[in-house]
């Protein structure tokens, strides 16, 4: 069990999985006299705490190793309307890092980002309890929920923030880290507006009052392949024996994945000859009929043993029950990803010239951007078979392209900010440290690196 357990240690040394910490403490009041700064870090880099048991359930060593728990962090699919679907788990604190041997042995995420901001005048404040003198705030949320309402949450905050004393007529610096732009750009076009009622939402930019400067580090703007890989396949957070995989069952219950899909005017789908197959992602008759997530044969047959076990008698008019349920909810997961992306689109809806906006797109290698089906034999090749002689990757940061990094911004474009640098540890990364505090100060930002 020693030996298993250093191996697991080495593993986790070597990986680039995410690392959590509650958030640190507000530190002592009279901070630097600096435009106050609210961090949004991406998808999974929040912890979640369950309050009926008391513990984290994402976010700590534990949650990570050992058999799969779907119940966990999977959420209800019962209704259309997916705000509807809860469970009891809370937003508890940023993901920092994970702590392997006390003392010894931890991953990094955003300690080293923390620490040049501590260094730099700011002071870390709590979002929800500030103090006055507080001047850095994160925004934590719960990742697997829908986009829009965390947005709205954002909106409720930024409000609680200006009624400190002195914050009456406060703007803010926004640092949005990856797959928070939607977030950003929602709060930015329509403030606390909730959209579920309307069809083709006009911005009113009431957000955008509050906003000095919008720092979007490695945004998803057309979002990422990957996720329909996970969404497909699962995923584990790190290499190594101990490391517990989440399912596709998991992943299906949270509607953010399926905002983060690739856009719906991207077409990521090619045949084996590199043709574009015109095939609709956003069309849930095409996730049965070709069998993606959990319509896929294995989940079928996993779903199949679960009622089998559950309902010996009438398991097939239940898994027929489920699979239709399955199917609505999946329906109305697709429509909302697509209405969301659309009302925050930076080609369809440019932010005032008022608010400056910053990008940093780090390139490093290969990164995916399209999948091979076969639609004989209903398979999927994202790169790993050798039955496709399409391209399907192109330049990026390994799990973002380049195209989706830049967005297509037809107004008021931003300023680019090019380095090279791997997605998962951007958020690490030195340099764009010093360009984001060059930024936050109103020095001369060359987009250079």
């Amino acid at each position: 069990m020693k030996l298993r357990y250093f191996f697991s240690v080495l593993f986790l040394s070597l990986s680039c999985a995410s690392v959590p910490r509650l958030v640190p403490q507000p530190q002592a009041a009279g901070g630097f006299e600096r435009t106050p700064v609210i961090l949004i870090p991406g998808t999974t880099r929040s912890m979640l705490f369950n309050p009926e048991r008391q513990d984290i359930v994402w976010g700590v060593l534990a949650n990570f190793t050992g058999p799969a728990r779907t119940d966990e962090l999977s959420l209800p699919i019962d209704s259309t309307d997916l705000r509807e679907n809860r469970d009891s788990l809370i937003p508890a604190g940023l993901l920092d890092h994970i702590t392997i041997i006390p003392g010894l042995v931890e991953m990094q995420l955003y300690t080293r980002f923390l620490k040049t901001m501590k260094n730099h005048g700011y002071v870390i404040g709590d979002i929800n309890h500030p103090r006055p003198g507080d001047n850095f705030f994160i925004f934590y949320y719960d990742w697997r929920r829908p986009f829009d309402e965390n947005a709205l949450r954002l909106a409720e905050t930024v409000n609680r923030l200006k009624q400190m004393p002195g914050r009456e007529n406060a703007k803010f610096d926004v640092i949005a880290h990856s797959s928070a732009v939607f977030l950003a750009r929602y709060y930015a076009l329509y403030g606390g507006r909730d959209l579920r009622s309307e069809k083709n939402p006009a911005p009113d930019y009431e957000g955008a009052k509050n906003i000095r400067k919008l720092i979007l580090i490695n945004p998803a703007h057309e979002g990422l392949l990957y996720v329909f890989r996970i969404l497909n396949e699962g995923f584990t957070p790190a290499k190594g024996p101990l490391f517990r995989r989440f399912t596709p069952q998991e992943l299906f219950t949270m509607p953010a994945f399926f905002g983060l899909l690739p856009r719906y005017d991207t077409q990521p789908f090619v045949d084996a000859s590199g043709n574009v197959a015109d095939l609709d992602l956003y069309d849930a008759g095409n996730w049965v009929r070709y069998g993606w997530s959990v319509f896929s044969p294995a989940q079928q047959a996993l779903l199949e043993s679960q009622m089998k076990r559950r309902f010996p008698l009438t398991w097939q008019e239940e898994m027929k029950s489920e699979n239709e349920k399955r199917k609505r909810y999946l329906e109305a997961a697709l429509a909302w990803a697509k209405f969301i992306q659309s009302a925050v689109s930076e080609k369809l809806h440019p932010l005032p010239a008022e608010v400056k906006t910053y990008v940093f797109a780090t390139e490093w290698g290969p990164t995916p951007e399209r999948v091979c089906i076969m639609k004989e034999d209903k398979k999927l090749d994202f790169g790993d078979g050798k039955s496709c002689n399409a391209q399907l990757f192109s330049s990026g940061d390994n799990m973002v392209t380049s195209s989706s990094l830049r967005g297509h911004y037809t107004e008021n474009p931003p300023q680019y900010i090019f380095l090279k640098e791997q997605h998962r540890k951007i958020a690490n990364n030195k340099k764009i440290h010093r360009h984001i505090i060059r930024i936050l100060w109103d020095s001369k930002e060359d987009g250079k690196s």
